[in-house]
């Protein structure tokens, strides 16, 4: 295996993570690199397939805190949660049930959004609007 610096400075790409050096800060947030693609990717389960509605919400539910986890600033964490929330929406889900399972991620598991230090409702009108 090979090393290579792909990176200098105070900004690189790791681990499917995206990290800043700011203010002796480390800013990080999600990097995808399947965003840059000029076509569409399907990313998670759609409900016209053939697997249980419960699996199908469970997923929304598991990667919305993924995005949490692995995001440290509200500004980077909306654009994600947005998008995961159209996605499954998209994807066959009932805006009512992707909601609830944003609502159910957030009261079960409460640390990660703590550093947001914004209502959970705040959030997911944000996320929603």
């Amino acid at each position: 295996m090979q090393l290579k610096c792909e990176h200098r400075g105070v900004h690189a790409t790791f681990l499917e993570l995206d990290i800043t050096a700011e203010d002796n800060i480390f800013i990080y947030k999600l990097f995808d690199k399947r965003d840059d693609f000029p076509f569409s990717i399907v990313r998670m389960p759609d409900l016209t397939g053939n697997i249980p509605s419960t699996m199908f919400y469970g997923s929304i539910m598991s990667e919305f805190l993924r995005i949490a986890r692995c995001t440290l600033l509200l500004k980077d964490f909306v654009p994600r949660a947005k998008s995961l929330f159209d996605r499954m929406v998209n994807q066959g889900g009932t805006k009512n049930k992707v909601l609830r399972q944003i609502r159910k991620a957030m009261l079960r598991h409460p640390e990660p959004f703590k550093k947001f230090q914004t209502r959970p409702d705040v959030i997911i009108s944000q996320i929603t609007g």
